[in-house]
């Protein structure tokens, strides 16, 4: 998927060009401002399928997240717009939303494994994209009603940025720490002590940023991606100053560290050395024990138990088990929204560019 995104960022670019010099800045040009809203999703190691499904087949539909957005566009021509965007919102998946058996079948990897990893998270999230638009027929801001250019579907790509954070909230019971043991093979012991049951329950209910805890992914890293964007829409205008428009976007970020989730689970001399925290954020299957196959409730060998060195924490390498990096996460949303024409050409025009409005200011043309 993220091969066709790059594909269709070309794709646009290149005819982006073409069609800026195949038709000149016509009475179509102008500005307009907006406002967006709408549902995502995060595409990430965490929730959805049994065993990281690819695209929306691993969509995680009970961690729904809602962001709002804000745009500037200017319209070029009646075929290409360009835009700048500004989104926030949220996105969280949760293994404990994973559809599947609780207890072992035989396959590996499966939607035991991930349930078993037990591993969650949320962030805020905000976005900077820059977007090209291609309209796929002809398309004029200011048509209004009996006009076929008043509406039109369009192809869009474009580049940003995004910064993230990560957290969860842990559940840090006496029962389920103190249930915690290491698999026979390396002694059986206890995996929490008193002092550090105590040292945990500080925690319970709140939050914990996972980014700088380097539990999971076994280091810190920027807060800050980068991501193409791949962006299917359709734009109505309901007056000759005001359009409504609905859109897809799948975003392919360069991360694979969205969810916090990445690469092996640490050996059994690196977890020993881990803090109480640490420990507790990167093995949570204390958590949801007794709901699984007790024959692998911290059985010898156990296949999750990433103290006895075998298994992943990642969902989305399993296809590749010596490839510890996995795949780059995306997130995907469904945005709906407002524009509004502040001035341009077109057959309606109010202030257009070059010419003067009520107050006698003078709007410039921009150069291309």
């Amino acid at each position: 998927m993220n091969k066709i995104i790059s594909l269709l960022f070309v794709v646009l670019i290149s005819l982006s060009v073409t069609a800026r010099n195949n038709f000149s800045q016509n009475d179509a040009s102008g500005h307009s401002i907006g406002i967006t809203i709408g549902p995502s999703w995060a595409l990430t190691d965490l929730g959805g399928g049994g065993s990281s499904n690819p695209f929306l087949r691993d969509l995680d539909f009970k961690s729904t997240k809602f962001g709002i957005g804000a745009f500037y566009r200017y319209t070029i021509n009646e075929w290409v717009a360009v835009r700048a965007q500004f989104l926030y919102g949220m996105l969280a998946g949760s293994d404990k939303n994973v559809k599947g058996p609780n207890t072992y079948n035989g396959n590996y990897p499966g939607p035991f494994f991930r349930k078993a990893r037990n591993a969650d998270f949320k962030t805020h999230l905000l976005q900077i994209e820059a977007i090209a638009e291609l309209n796929l027929k002809r398309y004029d801001p200011s048509a209004s009603k009996g006009d076929k250019a008043r509406w039109a579907p369009y192809l869009a790509g474009g580049f940003g940025m995004f910064f993230f954070n990560p957290y969860t909230k842990g559940t840090f019971s006496t029962q389920n720490l103190g249930s915690a043991k290491y698999p026979v093979g390396l002694g059986g012991g206890n995996v929490y002590t008193a002092a550090e049951i105590n040292e945990l329950q500080q925690y319970e209910g709140e939050k914990i940023k996972l980014r700088k805890l380097g539990a999971s992914t076994g280091s810190t890293y920027a807060p800050i991606s980068f991501n193409l964007t791949g962006i299917l829409g359709l734009k109505f205008n309901v007056t000759d100053k005001i359009a409504i428009f609905g859109e897809l976007w799948y975003n392919q970020t360069f991360t694979d560290n969205l969810d916090d989730v990445n690469g092996y689970y640490p050996n059994f001399s690196t977890f020993q050395g881990l803090s109480p925290l640490q420990k507790a954020m990167t093995v949570r299957y204390y958590e949801i024990h007794n709901t699984l196959d007790p024959a692998y409730a911290y059985g010898d060998g156990s296949i999750f138990n990433p103290v006895s060195g075998e298994g992943y924490k990642r969902g989305d390498d399993d296809k590749d088990p010596g490839d510890a990096k996995g795949k780059n996460d995306q997130f995907f949303s469904i945005q709906v929204g407002v524009s509004i024409r502040l001035e341009g050409g077109g057959r309606n025009n109010g202030f257009g560019c070059g010419r003067k409005n009520a107050y006698n200011h003078k709007f410039s043309c921009p150069k291309w």
